[in-house]
């Protein structure tokens, strides 16, 4: 008996050091406040890879005992993007999934501590340790092909820790390192092997997100008269964006596709008066303040645009002016007009 332990003791020594020839990437996206994997797949309340890792120079035998990995704890990873900046976050390896090579028929076993599942040539072990299953092999044959590890992540744990270290968008990367445990037999020996793996894990973080942009104010330019004949409107609208983003709100312009000038006009055919207004930011904006100057576009939706300020991660607000100043009075009627803005976050 003593010396059946040392060697297991022994093969376990020397197979503890087995390098994986196939990285395995496990990519994913964070956007609207959503996980969502590109190269990785759910299975239940686990995410998996959607490719498998490949073992070299694995032993052979002729019975396979699945484990798991040997630590299934919570663990922190830690993922950096080019500039940088770090984000932890909390993950668990819960399992481990194989491709056997073969199988030639399964019995139970007593000891274990993990729970293995076999269905034909597919083996999904849940939990740390050896599992309480045997499975007979080919002679000579390495017990299994490839392998990729089960992994449980709280989606909501891992947004709030990119929000609560105020983190811009970007590709986030890092590796987490694991081990598998698995026995086998030769020669009538039961031995354990270790297989140390890598699994690298990228995460595009994309946070901005603009819910709802409400708009307050009144349709209705109050008029004011002045001596000359001269005549003056304005109003005010307030302009609130809410959503999440960490640097502020775009606000562009449309270009008009019908006239040459923002204008208010009659809807009367007899009426061709029409009026020049302008569109002014009063507060909240940063740079080109100035949206339409008498009637002439000061800003576009591409090279040229305004900067909403947030007030927080979650609101943006602004009040902007619609107005005419002093102009020679026009014929007495309803006049009309309308102009598109356009708002984004700002990356």
């Amino acid at each position: 008996m003593y010396l059946r332990t040392f060697k297991l003791i022994l093969h376990a020594s020397l197979f503890l050091f087995i390098n994986i020839s196939h990285a395995v990437v496990l990519d994913s996206t964070i956007s609207n406040e959503r996980i969502n994997w590109v190269s990785g797949q759910y299975d239940g309340d686990k995410v998996r890879p959607s490719n498998w890792d490949i073992p070299i120079n694995i032993p052979v035998g002729s019975k396979f005992i699945p484990g798991g990995v040997l630590d299934s704890k919570v663990n922190n990873i830690k993922v950096t993007n080019k500039s940088g900046k770090t984000v932890t976050l909390p993950y668990q390896i819960v399992g481990v999934e194989y491709k056997l090579s073969s199988n030639n028929g399964i019995d139970s076993i007593t000891g274990g501590s993990s729970n293995a599942i076999i269905n034909g040539l597919d083996a999904i072990v849940s939990g740390s340790g050896i599992s309480n299953t045997i499975i007979q092999i080919n002679d000579d044959t390495s017990p299994f092909t490839h392998f990729r590890p089960q992994l449980a992540i709280n989606d909501d744990s891992w947004i709030k820790a990119f929000k609560d270290v105020g983190s811009k968008a970007g590709s986030y990367s890092g590796t987490i390192h694991y081990t598998t445990v698995y026995d086998y037999y030769r020669n009538g020996s039961r031995i354990r092997n270790h297989v140390k793996s890598a699994l690298t894990l990228v995460i595009n973080y994309n946070p901005l997100i603009l819910n709802n942009i409400t708009v307050t104010g009144s349709d209705e330019l109050e008029a004011t008269y002045h001596n000359s004949m001269l005549v003056s409107g304005e109003t005010i609208y307030t302009v609130e964006a809410t959503g999440y983003f960490i640097d502020g709100i775009w606000l562009g312009l449309a270009p008009l596709t019908d006239s040459k000038y923002y204008t208010l006009k009659s809807k009367s055919i007899t009426n061709d008066n029409e009026i020049k207004y302008s569109v002014t930011c009063v507060s909240g904006c940063d740079g080109n303040e100035n949206i339409i100057v008498d009637g002439v576009a000061n800003i576009d939706n591409t090279s040229k645009r305004t900067i909403i300020h947030a007030e927080d991660t979650k609101s943006a607000i602004a009040k902007l002016k619609v107005s005419f100043d002093r102009i020679p009075l026009v014929n007495t009627d309803t006049y009309y007009g309308s102009f598109i803005l356009i708002f984004e976050p700002r990356i």
